[in-house]
């Protein structure tokens, strides 16, 4: 069944993105705490090769710090 397929082909892409948040967060935040900005964190990601979640290198905007962290924020609460 195509719908149940699509749902199955969701909740995996949704656990994937989450798992990607979840091991990165950590990072994030070590460098919030130190006064980066979003926008210093995305450079920090691309000078240090750290892949995004669709595996490319030198791709970080603040705008992907950004979702990461509030993805995170919603699946602690």
């Amino acid at each position: 069944d195509a719908d149940k397929g699509r749902k199955l082909g969701d909740v995996a892409r949704i656990t994937k993105a989450n798992q990607f948040a979840n091991d990165l967060y950590p990072l994030i935040q070590s460098h919030q705490e130190q006064g980066a900005s979003l926008r210093q964190i995305a450079r920090l990601f691309n000078e240090q090769g750290i892949l995004t979640a669709r595996g490319k290198t030198e791709s970080w905007t603040p705008t992907a710090i950004r979702n990461i962290v509030i993805r995170q924020c919603s699946l602690a609460s």
